[in-house]
């Protein structure tokens, strides 16, 4: 969906970003109260605690996705149930993920190959859209498939096509996907290089600047989650990320998705902006004080589906969160047991995916 004109600029070097020190420290503004299982006490258990929030990034990208698939343009309610039941109007088998999902696998399937923020990784994320592109999907968001339909043989070409599409792509394409790139730089100690590779596979298909921005706020946030356990506070997360001539109109749209009781940007989730307030709307008020994380993850799910729309991508970004703060372990098993999709992966295979792509 169309968003509002976006100005065009040179966004992918934050010299705040670059020089911040970062980590599990609330100073930094990334990292806020602990709501999820926080670290792991020695060093051998805090890497496995950030491997199993790395899979739950991925597991829970999935399962948002493929939980609202079945409400696909829809407004299902405040009280209506929420299951994964399939259908929708592209016909998806219960638990069957959608383009959100196949597209993170893609990302994360190149980030076995090379790291993301190099020219190598790069193409083989294009290399991977346009293989994704091949198999026949059931949907396609329409600027993707403008994009991939010119088949660019490299990852600068595709930035070249998605640019001549026009300077204002702000759907919520590459918002739905970025989750991958937070999980192939779980390793690393700072988010440099992390937030310039969202930038540059946004860019791939999406060109807008708020478009880039949101993917970098969401990465950020994720890549915080996988790291500390936390839910991080996403003002915090504004502030490290986003310019001063954008950040009070994005801290607006934060305040806007944490005190709304109904949101007023569901219509319009196909917009990149209104997309992550859906999502960061249904985990905020969801947010337990000393609750059951899979609680969290199935209330957070099912209200940001209900929120309606474009549910299968506003669930996915919500997913992405959610699963990083909590772990693969904390979501719901009659979920992940359904879980499929392209590239011909069940749960277990994409969680071994994120295993793969953690660099």
């Amino acid at each position: 969906m169309a968003g509002p004109s976006c100005r065009t600029a040179p966004i992918w070097f934050w010299q705040s970003v670059s020089t911040r020190k970062w980590g599990p420290v609330n100073e930094s503004g990334v990292s806020g109260p602990a709501v999820g299982g926080g670290s792991a006490d020695g060093p051998g258990e805090n890497a496995r605690a950030i491997a199993d929030r790395a899979r739950g990034a991925l597991l829970g990208t999935a399962a948002g996705d493929a939980l609202g698939a079945g409400y696909e343009f829809t407004h299902p309610g405040p009280d209506a149930p929420i299951v994964m039941k399939g259908g929708g109007p592209f016909g998806f088998e219960p638990g069957e993920w959608t383009d959100d999902t196949a597209m993170t696998a893609a990302i994360a399937r190149a980030a076995t190959v090379a790291r993301l923020d190099t020219t190598a990784g790069l193409d083989a994320v294009a290399e991977q859209f346009l293989r994704w592109q091949e198999s026949g999907p059931k949907d396609m968001g329409n600027q993707t498939r403008r994009v991939l339909s010119r088949r660019a043989d490299s990852a600068a070409v595709m930035q070249i096509d998605a640019a001549a599409t026009g300077p204002d792509n702000a759907g919520n394409g590459s918002l739905m996907r970025t989750a991958a790139v937070a999980v192939a730089f779980a390793a690393d100690e700072a988010p440099a290089d992390m937030l310039s590779a969202a930038s540059r596979i946004s860019l791939l298909t999406h060109t807008g600047v708020d478009t880039q921005l949101a993917c970098q706020v969401w990465s950020l946030a994720i890549w915080s989650a996988i790291r500390t356990g936390s839910l991080p506070d996403l003002h915090g997360i504004v502030s490290a990320v986003v310019p001063a001539d954008a950040l009070d109109r994005w801290q607006r749209w934060v305040t806007a998705a944490e005190t709304q009781q109904t949101p007023e940007f569901e219509h319009n989730n196909g917009w990149v902006v209104s997309a992550l307030q859906t999502a960061w709307w249904g985990i905020h008020r969801t947010r337990p004080v000393n609750g059951d994380p899979e609680v969290h993850i199935r209330r957070g799910l099912a209200e940001t589906v209900r929120a309606g729309h474009d549910t299968d991508t506003t669930a996915a970004i919500a997913g992405g969160l959610l699963g990083a703060v909590y772990g693969a372990a904390a979501l719901p098993a009659e979920w992940t047991e359904m879980l499929h999709g392209w590239p011909g992966l069940n749960a277990a295979e994409l969680a071994g995916l994120a295993d793969e792509a953690v660099r």
